[in-house]
Protein backbone atom coordinates (compact mmCIF):
# COMPACT_ATOMS: atom_id res chain seq x y z
CA UNK A 1 0.00 0.00 0.00
CA UNK A 2 1.28 3.41 -0.94
CA UNK A 3 1.73 5.82 1.93
CA UNK A 4 0.95 9.54 1.70
CA UNK A 5 2.68 12.24 3.55
CA UNK A 6 0.30 14.30 5.72
CA UNK A 7 -0.65 17.66 4.17
CA UNK A 8 -2.10 20.81 5.78
CA UNK A 9 -4.66 21.03 3.01
CA UNK A 10 -6.60 18.10 4.43
CA UNK A 11 -7.07 19.45 7.97
CA UNK A 12 -7.13 23.01 9.17
CA UNK A 13 -7.96 23.75 12.81
CA UNK A 14 -11.07 25.88 13.21
CA UNK A 15 -9.33 28.24 15.55
CA UNK A 16 -6.85 29.11 12.89
CA UNK A 17 -9.55 30.18 10.40
CA UNK A 18 -9.94 33.92 9.81
CA UNK A 19 -12.71 34.97 7.42
CA UNK A 20 -12.42 38.57 6.29
CA UNK A 21 -15.51 40.29 4.93
CA UNK A 22 -15.74 40.36 1.19
CA UNK A 23 -16.07 43.52 -0.83
CA UNK A 24 -19.70 42.62 -1.60
CA UNK A 25 -20.69 42.33 2.05
CA UNK A 26 -19.09 45.68 2.83
CA UNK A 27 -21.06 47.22 0.05
CA UNK A 28 -24.38 45.60 1.09
CA UNK A 29 -24.23 46.63 4.76
CA UNK A 30 -24.66 50.40 4.27
CA UNK A 31 -27.20 49.73 1.50
CA UNK A 32 -29.39 47.77 3.91
CA UNK A 33 -28.98 50.54 6.46
CA UNK A 34 -30.06 53.14 3.92
CA UNK A 35 -33.16 51.12 3.00
CA UNK A 36 -34.12 50.76 6.64
CA UNK A 37 -33.64 54.50 7.25
CA UNK A 38 -35.72 55.34 4.20
CA UNK A 39 -38.54 53.04 5.32
CA UNK A 40 -38.40 54.55 8.80
CA UNK A 41 -38.62 58.09 7.43
CA UNK A 42 -41.55 57.16 5.20
CA UNK A 43 -43.30 55.59 8.16
CA UNK A 44 -42.87 58.75 10.24
CA UNK A 45 -44.19 60.88 7.38
CA UNK A 46 -47.28 58.69 6.97
CA UNK A 47 -47.96 58.88 10.71
CA UNK A 48 -47.62 62.69 10.61
CA UNK A 49 -49.86 62.95 7.55
CA UNK A 50 -52.53 60.75 9.10
CA UNK A 51 -52.47 62.79 12.32
CA UNK A 52 -52.81 66.04 10.37
CA UNK A 53 -55.78 64.73 8.39
CA UNK A 54 -57.51 63.44 11.52
CA UNK A 55 -56.94 66.77 13.30
CA UNK A 56 -58.32 68.72 10.35
CA UNK A 57 -61.44 66.58 10.11
CA UNK A 58 -61.97 66.85 13.86
CA UNK A 59 -61.64 70.64 13.77
CA UNK A 60 -64.27 70.87 11.04
CA UNK A 61 -66.64 68.70 13.04
CA UNK A 62 -66.14 70.79 16.16
CA UNK A 63 -66.42 74.16 14.38
CA UNK A 64 -69.71 75.80 15.40
CA UNK A 65 -72.19 76.72 12.69
CA UNK A 66 -72.78 80.45 13.00
CA UNK A 67 -76.33 81.68 12.42
CA UNK A 68 -76.90 83.96 9.44
CA UNK A 69 -77.46 87.55 10.52
CA UNK A 70 -80.73 89.33 9.80
CA UNK A 71 -80.84 92.53 7.76
CA UNK A 72 -82.03 95.02 10.42
CA UNK A 73 -84.64 97.02 8.48
CA UNK A 74 -87.13 97.13 11.36
CA UNK A 75 -87.23 99.55 14.32
CA UNK A 76 -84.38 101.54 12.81
CA UNK A 77 -85.12 104.74 14.75
CA UNK A 78 -84.12 102.94 17.95
CA UNK A 79 -80.55 102.62 16.66
CA UNK A 80 -80.15 105.41 14.09
CA UNK A 81 -80.36 108.79 15.82
CA UNK A 82 -80.59 110.52 12.44
CA UNK A 83 -83.96 108.89 11.74
CA UNK A 84 -87.22 109.83 13.41
CA UNK A 85 -89.75 107.12 14.12
CA UNK A 86 -91.90 108.34 11.23
CA UNK A 87 -89.05 108.44 8.70
CA UNK A 88 -87.77 105.01 9.76
CA UNK A 89 -91.23 103.48 9.30
CA UNK A 90 -91.55 105.28 5.96
CA UNK A 91 -88.30 103.70 4.70
CA UNK A 92 -89.14 100.27 6.09
CA UNK A 93 -92.58 100.25 4.50
CA UNK A 94 -91.07 101.18 1.14
CA UNK A 95 -88.51 98.37 1.49
CA UNK A 96 -91.33 95.89 2.16
CA UNK A 97 -93.05 96.93 -1.06
CA UNK A 98 -89.79 96.62 -3.03
CA UNK A 99 -89.11 93.17 -1.60
CA UNK A 100 -92.68 92.00 -2.20
CA UNK A 101 -92.32 92.79 -5.90
CA UNK A 102 -89.89 89.90 -6.38
CA UNK A 103 -89.68 87.71 -3.28
CA UNK A 104 -91.44 86.11 -0.35
CA UNK A 105 -90.17 86.57 3.20
CA UNK A 106 -87.68 85.45 4.37
CA UNK A 107 -85.06 85.59 1.63
CA UNK A 108 -81.26 85.52 1.51
CA UNK A 109 -79.39 88.69 0.59
CA UNK A 110 -75.70 89.31 0.00
CA UNK A 111 -73.81 92.34 1.31
CA UNK A 112 -70.70 92.86 -0.80
CA UNK A 113 -67.77 95.19 -0.18
CA UNK A 114 -64.82 94.71 -2.54
CA UNK A 115 -64.26 90.93 -2.59
CA UNK A 116 -65.82 90.35 0.82
CA UNK A 117 -69.34 88.94 0.78
CA UNK A 118 -71.65 88.35 3.74
CA UNK A 119 -74.88 86.39 3.64
CA UNK A 120 -77.84 87.89 5.50
CA UNK A 121 -81.53 87.12 5.77
CA UNK A 122 -84.14 89.74 4.95
CA UNK A 123 -87.46 89.19 6.71
CA UNK A 124 -90.45 91.50 6.50
CA UNK A 125 -94.22 91.65 6.89
CA UNK A 126 -96.03 91.19 3.61
CA UNK A 127 -97.73 94.34 2.31
CA UNK A 128 -101.42 94.58 1.44
CA UNK A 129 -103.10 96.23 -1.52
CA UNK A 130 -103.61 99.51 0.35
CA UNK A 131 -99.89 99.86 1.06
CA UNK A 132 -98.93 98.91 -2.47
CA UNK A 133 -101.34 101.50 -3.90
CA UNK A 134 -99.82 104.16 -1.63
CA UNK A 135 -96.39 103.25 -3.01
CA UNK A 136 -97.40 102.93 -6.66
CA UNK A 137 -94.59 105.21 -7.86
CA UNK A 138 -91.78 102.76 -8.57
CA UNK A 139 -88.94 105.30 -8.53
CA UNK A 140 -89.92 106.89 -5.21
CA UNK A 141 -90.52 103.50 -3.62
CA UNK A 142 -87.20 102.08 -4.76
CA UNK A 143 -85.33 105.13 -3.50
CA UNK A 144 -86.96 105.07 -0.07
CA UNK A 145 -86.60 101.29 0.21
CA UNK A 146 -82.92 101.59 -0.68
CA UNK A 147 -82.41 103.94 2.28
CA UNK A 148 -83.71 101.30 4.67
CA UNK A 149 -81.69 98.44 3.19
CA UNK A 150 -78.44 100.36 2.73
CA UNK A 151 -78.50 101.87 6.22
CA UNK A 152 -79.24 98.39 7.59
CA UNK A 153 -76.32 96.92 5.63
CA UNK A 154 -73.95 99.66 6.83
CA UNK A 155 -75.11 99.05 10.40
CA UNK A 156 -74.51 95.33 10.10
CA UNK A 157 -71.24 95.26 8.18
CA UNK A 158 -69.56 98.52 9.22
CA UNK A 159 -71.00 99.25 12.66
CA UNK A 160 -72.14 102.70 11.47
CA UNK A 161 -75.47 104.44 12.04
CA UNK A 162 -77.25 107.41 10.50
CA UNK A 163 -76.71 110.46 12.71
CA UNK A 164 -77.83 113.25 10.40
CA UNK A 165 -79.23 113.96 6.93
CA UNK A 166 -76.58 115.35 4.60
CA UNK A 167 -76.88 118.82 3.09
CA UNK A 168 -77.40 119.51 -0.61
CA UNK A 169 -74.28 119.33 -2.82
CA UNK A 170 -72.31 117.26 -0.29
CA UNK A 171 -72.52 114.29 -2.66
CA UNK A 172 -74.27 112.20 -0.03
CA UNK A 173 -77.63 111.42 1.56
CA UNK A 174 -76.65 110.76 5.17
CA UNK A 175 -73.82 111.16 7.63
CA UNK A 176 -73.08 107.86 9.35
CA UNK A 177 -70.86 107.23 12.36
CA UNK A 178 -70.32 104.78 15.24
CA UNK A 179 -73.11 104.57 17.80
CA UNK A 180 -73.18 107.49 20.22
CA UNK A 181 -71.52 109.98 17.87
CA UNK A 182 -72.94 113.48 18.16
CA UNK A 183 -74.60 114.82 14.98
CA UNK A 184 -72.62 118.00 15.52
CA UNK A 185 -69.32 116.11 15.47
CA UNK A 186 -68.99 115.73 11.70
CA UNK A 187 -65.23 115.16 11.91
CA UNK A 188 -65.94 111.58 12.97
CA UNK A 189 -68.65 111.00 10.36
CA UNK A 190 -68.66 109.39 6.93
CA UNK A 191 -70.83 110.55 4.05
CA UNK A 192 -73.18 107.87 2.72
CA UNK A 193 -74.60 108.03 -0.80
CA UNK A 194 -77.53 105.66 -1.46
CA UNK A 195 -79.26 104.29 -4.53
CA UNK A 196 -81.30 101.28 -5.58
CA UNK A 197 -82.54 99.33 -8.58
CA UNK A 198 -85.79 97.44 -8.80
CA UNK A 199 -85.35 95.04 -11.73
CA UNK A 200 -81.69 95.70 -12.50
CA UNK A 201 -79.11 92.94 -12.97
CA UNK A 202 -75.87 92.60 -11.04
CA UNK A 203 -74.15 94.48 -13.84
CA UNK A 204 -76.68 97.31 -13.43
CA UNK A 205 -75.96 97.42 -9.70
CA UNK A 206 -72.22 97.64 -10.39
CA UNK A 207 -72.73 100.45 -12.90
CA UNK A 208 -74.97 102.38 -10.52
CA UNK A 209 -72.38 101.97 -7.77
CA UNK A 210 -69.71 103.45 -10.02
CA UNK A 211 -71.94 106.45 -10.71
CA UNK A 212 -72.62 106.98 -7.01
CA UNK A 213 -68.94 106.82 -6.12
CA UNK A 214 -68.27 109.49 -8.74
CA UNK A 215 -71.11 111.59 -7.35
CA UNK A 216 -69.64 111.40 -3.86
CA UNK A 217 -66.27 112.34 -5.32
CA UNK A 218 -67.76 115.55 -6.75
CA UNK A 219 -69.42 116.49 -3.46
CA UNK A 220 -68.42 119.69 -1.71
CA UNK A 221 -66.96 118.01 1.35
CA UNK A 222 -63.62 116.71 2.52
CA UNK A 223 -65.15 113.96 4.65
CA UNK A 224 -64.62 110.31 3.66
CA UNK A 225 -67.53 108.76 1.81
CA UNK A 226 -69.22 105.43 1.26
CA UNK A 227 -71.60 104.55 -1.57
CA UNK A 228 -74.24 101.84 -1.32
CA UNK A 229 -76.55 100.40 -3.97
CA UNK A 230 -79.37 97.89 -3.46
CA UNK A 231 -80.47 95.47 -6.16
CA UNK A 232 -83.88 94.28 -4.98
CA UNK A 233 -84.47 91.68 -7.67
CA UNK A 234 -80.95 90.23 -7.51
CA UNK A 235 -80.86 90.32 -3.66
CA UNK A 236 -77.62 92.26 -3.51
CA UNK A 237 -76.35 95.26 -1.52
CA UNK A 238 -72.97 96.57 -2.66
CA UNK A 239 -70.87 99.01 -0.63
CA UNK A 240 -67.82 100.88 -1.84
CA UNK A 241 -65.73 103.49 0.00
CA UNK A 242 -64.61 106.59 -1.83
CA UNK A 243 -60.97 106.15 -2.85
CA UNK A 244 -58.66 108.93 -1.70
CA UNK A 245 -57.43 111.10 -4.59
Amino acid sequence: MRSFAPSSCFFVPAASLHVSPTTSSLRDTPKISRIQSSRYAKGLFLIYLSSAIIARVASKRERPVLPIASLPINNMAQRHSGLTEAIAKFYTEAARVCLDRHHESPIDFVIKKHDRCSDVVAAWEKTNAEIRHAWANEIDTTEAGAYACTLAAVELSEGLFAVRRAETKTGADYYVAPAGTSPEDLEHCIRLEVSGTDCGSRADVAQRLKEKVEQAQRGISNLPALAGVVGFRVRLIVLSPLQSP
